[in-house]
């Protein structure tokens, strides 16, 4: 399965923000975003979107930041969403 979030992550490497300063300006833990970055925790569309502005990521493009691995693997880790609950 692809790395999740790889465009996210590589647009956080490009803009050379840490996780943490990216956890810092959304007003969570450091945790909480590397978990989100795993596709273990979803994004909530708010903080997409914040995200997305801190970026500098136009809103038309967010489907290719947080949902660029495919409907496949969107299906399978609700899949695993499910499982885990």
């Amino acid at each position: 399965m692809a790395r999740a979030f790889r465009k996210l992550r590589c647009k956080l490497v490009e803009m050379d923000i840490q996780q943490k300063e990216l956890a810092d300006r959304l007003g969570v833990s450091p945790s909480t975003i590397s978990t989100r970055l795993s596709g273990h925790l979803p994004w909530s569309v708010p903080e997409a979107v914040q995200v997305a502005e801190i970026l500098g990521i136009p809103l038309d493009q967010l489907s290719v930041f947080f949902y660029d691995d495919g409907p496949e693997s969107l299906a399978a880790r609700k899949k695993a969403l499910c499982r885990a609950t």
